[in-house]
């Protein structure tokens, strides 16, 4: 008992003395948290200075995408994933659910099962989010590339479509000022509003660059395969005389992008600046002879969306889809060493007026979202070769 005492009045003398010790300024200015620099000197924190907390930390994103190594959409997409990571703090999940819509209430409902904050989901995903997403309060749906026609009344799902048309009627100006012959190709990969939405703005933009102008086009009906992709396409430089292809079918643009390199002719690339992509995966010879791409910034969408909510505007406001296209920075047309070198100066001249005048207004491009069927077909077959 004894020991015991002893100890712990020995123990009570220690802490006093460290009390007096702690509290103590010994003649430098030094305090609690100070802290000694290299020099031997004592620094003091400064509380502002410490990092703030990301709005994004403790929070969770699943993203929902059709399978990665597309070198194009989904593989942006996931970009912008990982930078809302980086940039926001957000801790981040993919999951691969591909294109046969009869599988999406599985997925969807182990999303909500593992209630994620937020959820970027396809489009295929619309119906699902119109019957349950009231449901799940607590979650907020993202329903991307969706057409802008669609709407959703439940207060936790945004919808945003595309302005692809707008991208791609600066495209068809650089197709058919390109074009040596007066016939450009179009190589779409599933026929449905998403790609007829290119194909729509791509007529428009070189009928008026070129009013006499000829395209040909076709659709594989997948988005990987490259060998029916090079068939289309090698069908339209021999058979129809196209000098300039835009490939607007994901992975299988491969097949474009060779068809071009084999026949000499240009490529149009899609969503992702293609000339780039494609020299970094080591295929130079086939960047060659990519002029431009259609982009479709996917990256900027995701990181976008997110910043505007962690900045606190309220986006689920919006019961209808909205649109984001070249004034919100997420179209455009890339601008690299071989657009400068193949696409005249001329024309680029002409070009870029033309994105000015469709962001103000003065230039007014139609949406295949906003067309019917046949009208759409008219369009097509107005320039037909």
């Amino acid at each position: 008992m004894f020991l015991k005492r002893s100890l712990a009045f020995i123990l009570v003398v220690v802490l006093c003395m460290s009390f007096v010790a702690c509290g103590k300024n010994n003649g430098t200015g030094a305090n609690q948290n100070s802290t000694p620099s290299p020099s031997g000197s004592a620094v003091t924190a400064d509380p502002s200075s410490e990092p703030s907390k990301k709005f994004g930390e403790g929070k969770r994103i699943m993203l929902a995408l059709n399978a990665l190594g597309d070198l194009s959409f989904n593989d942006l997409l996931y970009e912008g994933l990982l930078a809302a990571e980086k940039e926001l703090g957000f801790d981040v999940s993919y999951s691969e659910v591909g294109t046969d819509i009869s599988t999406y209430e599985g997925y969807f409902f182990d999303f909500c099962a593992e209630g994620y904050d937020y959820v970027f989901l396809r489009s295929g995903f619309l119906d699902l989010c119109k019957k349950y997403a009231a449901d799940y309060p607590d979650m907020k749906f993202i329903v991307y590339d969706t057409t802008s026609m669609d709407e959703c009344e439940a207060d936790n799902v945004y919808l945003y479509a595309t302005a692809s048309f707008e991208s791609a009627y600066l495209i068809g100006m650089a197709a058919a000022g390109t074009s040596k012959t007066g016939v450009i190709g179009f190589v779409g990969g599933q026929e449905n509003p998403v790609i007829n939405d290119f194909l729509v703005g791509y007529i428009q933009g070189a009928k008026a660059y070129n009013p006499n102008i000829k395209v040909c086009s076709a659709f594989i009906g997948n988005y990987n395969d490259t060998a029916k992709a090079l068939e289309i396409a090698t069908s339209q430089i021999k058979t129809y005389n196209a000098d300039v292809v835009f490939a607007v079918c994901g992975g299988a643009s491969l097949g474009v992008f060779q068809a071009c390199y084999d026949n000499n002719v240009f490529a149009i690339g899609c969503d992702a600046d293609q000339y780039v992509v494609y020299n970094k995966k080591g295929e130079a010879k086939l960047a060659e002879n990519i002029i431009t791409s259609c982009l479709k910034k996917m990256d900027s969408s995701v990181l976008n969306i997110m910043t505007w909510i962690s900045e606190g505007k309220d986006i689920f406001t919006d019961t209808k889809a909205v649109p984001l296209g070249l004034r919100d920075g997420v179209v455009g047309i890339a601008d690299n060493e071989n657009y400068r070198k193949f696409v005249p100066e001329e024309v680029r001249t002409k070009i870029a007026a033309a994105e000015k005048d469709i962001i103000n207004g003065t230039v007014k491009v139609q949406t295949a979202y906003k067309m019917t069927q046949s009208e759409i077909d008219a369009l097509v077959e107005s320039v037909t070769p």
